[in-house]
C-alpha cells in the first residue's frame, strides 16, 4: 500500500504509519499469490489506502487498510532511490 501512496505523489512523499488493520481470512500455504493496493482518498496531509493478497484460485487470503501520514520529501532527497 505504501508503494501506490509513493507512486501517487511522484515519489515526492512517503507514508507514515498512524493505523493499519489486517484481516487474515485463510490459511497461506505454499504457492503463488497476487498483492492488491489501491488508494480510497488521498488528501494534502493524510492518504486512506486499502489492499487484499489472493491466492492461485482468486480467493482472498488476507485484507488491510491503513492510515497514513503524507511526509514531503526534501528536493535532494527521493523515495526511489
Amino acid at each position: 500500500m505504501a508503494y501506490a501512496t509513493m507512486a501517487a505523489s511522484e515519489f515526492t512523499a512517503s507514508p507514515l504509519s498512524l493505523e493499519i488493520k489486517i484481516s487474515f481470512l485463510r490459511s497461506a500455504g505454499p504457492g503463488h499469490y497476487r498483492a492488491e493496493a489501491w488508494i480510497e482518498r488521498m488528501g494534502k496531509s493524510t492518504v486512506f489506502l486499502e489492499g487484499r493478497l489472493l491466492n492461485e484460485a482468486g480467493e482472498v487470503v488476507a485484507k488491510g487498510s491503513s492510515t497514513a501520514k503524507l511526509i514531503r520529501m526534501s528536493d535532494n532527497t527521493s523515495c526511489a532511490e
